[in-house]
């Protein structure tokens, strides 16, 4: 009980800090994320040479959304392993649940102070989602192979 109760909560914690992310105002996350695009034009100057500072701030936001996305999908597709699911069930429903939160969460900043929801953050989202699909099923493979052999 206790291996398939810790996976979930997992879950319910990173949804709670995806939630927390999208619950500041606008001008806090612009803010926030303001201060990582100066950290990382000051501090990695020669890999970000030559780029807008809009373009990276841009950048930066944007692949806060594939990483939060591909955290998730991760935390779900371990929930749903040790709930017992496998193969195509197990992927398909791990995409259905990240894409529908990604989807709410869009809806949810539509009523934030200076945010709005954008269904292009919701694609952008699914990168993430696709990204750790796709790691799962290369080690998965990779988990099969070595399990064939020994």
């Amino acid at each position: 009980m206790f291996r398939r109760v810790v996976p979930i909560l997992l879950v319910i914690i990173w949804i709670f800090v995806i939630f927390s992310f999208s619950s500041q105002q606008g001008n806090v996350s612009q803010s926030r994320s303001q201060e990582i695009t100066k950290y990382v034009s000051e501090n990695y100057n020669e890999i970000v040479e030559g780029i807008d500072k809009c373009m990276l701030h841009y950048l930066i936001r944007k692949t806060a959304h594939v990483t939060l996305y591909f955290i998730l999908c991760i935390l779900v597709i371990n929930a749903l392993f040790h709930g017992g699911f496998r193969g195509k069930g197990l992927f398909v429903r791990a995409f259905m649940i990240c894409f529908f939160y990604a989807s709410m969460d869009e809806i949810h900043q539509r009523f934030i102070s200076d945010r709005s929801g954008e269904l292009t953050d919701v694609f952008i989202d699914g990168i993430g989602i696709v990204l750790a699909m796709a790691l799962a099923l290369i080690v998965e493979k990779a988990y099969n192979v070595i399990k064939k052999r020994y």
